[in-house]
């Protein structure tokens, strides 16, 4: 029987990536706390040296989302996402990589939630603009329609990158090691 249980969580999409950072920020430092607390005989034992090195990995600098891509964000439908997660039976005993394993859960349904949502409105503004009717308006509230659209554009721009930068993190966690008891 397993320790760990799947389930559904349901969290806004900015949470999601909050708890993504939040959770390897706390596993950083609970690895940390390993390798400085280690005596000096096991500073170079193969587990030390793992620990540190999975600290190194999960030193990341939190990704924010900013500007006009908050409101974007907070606009959004869905404004949450769905994902599933691994739970202990009692709540707050989940090992490292499960905590790992959890966060990386968070990092992957905002990008996936906010990739849809770039796609989406990207395809929106281009085939706006393609089936748009110039002689339906002046040149002045044409040209103000299109540098609205191209402000979004640059918005949903920055939000795609955004996503590749975390990604590059989510790949980073994905990769660490927990070895020992509590890994």
């Amino acid at each position: 029987m397993s320790r760990y249980k799947n389930e559904i969580v349901r969290v806004s999409v900015l949470d999601a990536l909050s708890n993504f950072y939040s959770e390897l920020s706390e596993l950083r430092d609970e690895c940390q706390e390993v390798v400085d607390n280690a005596p000096e005989s096991l500073q170079s034992s193969p587990r030390i040296e793992t620990m540190q090195e999975t600290t190194y990995a999960l030193d990341l600098e939190e990704k924010m989302v900013e500007g006009e891509g908050i409101r974007i964000v907070e606009t959004m439908d869905p404004v949450e996402v769905c994902l599933s997660v691994r739970g202990g039976r009692k709540r707050g005993q989940e090992s490292r990589a499960v905590r790992c394993g959890n966060a990386v859960a968070y990092g992957r349904a905002f990008v996936d939630a906010v990739i849809e949502l770039v796609e989406r409105e990207s395809e929106e503004i281009e085939q706006g603009r393609a089936d748009g009717n110039p002689e339906d308006l002046s040149e002045g509230a044409l040209a103000l329609a299109f540098s609205m659209q191209d402000e979004r554009l640059g918005a949903l721009e920055k939000l795609e990158h955004l996503c590749e930068e975390i990604e590059e993190d989510i790949d980073a966690a994905d990769g660490a090691e927990f070895p020992g008891m509590m890994g």
